[in-house]
């Protein structure tokens, strides 16, 4: 705590008091608890849907499976710099801009795919199970597994 200036007259050592208290907020604080017992779908969490949607006069809250899906599309879809706070963040845009079929490196987009999903804790692999080239673009499907068993697929389009 930091020095408020306090006076014995301002504490007792027999008696409860509310004291007002500042503390130095310089040292990151990472908690490593959860409150609410995770039984089931509740381990996936919570969050806001990404299209803000009002359902009964509140915002509409993705939960469970749900929640897990759109993590999944916002991981796939984020690129770096998207995130101020750490601006090498999401997929190298360098790996699919302006590079033909034959120069793509398949293990380098593997890898850019598990280093921006593993940074999340909840999930545990994702893999690339297929291409499909429609004209000039091409999807990429990915199989993605949580710790928690749930597994789903999402296609990521270059």
């Amino acid at each position: 705590m930091i020095n408020n200036d306090m006076e014995e007259t301002d504490w007792e050592i027999d008696e409860l008091k509310n004291i007002d208290v500042f503390i130095s907020n310089k040292n990151d604080i990472v908690v490593t608890t959860i409150l609410d017992q995770p039984i089931g779908d509740r381990i996936y969490g919570k969050d806001i849907a990404r299209v803000i949607n009002l359902i009964d006069n509140d915002l509409e809250i993705k939960s469970g499976k749900l929640n897990v899906e759109q993590k999944c599309d916002i991981l796939l879809n984020l690129n770096r710099g998207d995130v101020p706070e750490n601006m090498l963040f999401g997929k190298n845009q360098s790996i699919y801009t302006g590079v033909s079929v034959k120069q793509f490196l398949y293990p380098v987009l593997v890898q850019d795919l598990q280093d921006n999903f593993l940074q999340n804790d909840l999930f545990e692999s994702i893999s690339v199970n297929s291409f499909n080239f429609d004209g000039d673009s091409m999807n990429v499907v990915c199989g993605i597994k949580t710790k928690y068993d749930y597994a789903t697929e999402k296609t990521l389009p270059i």
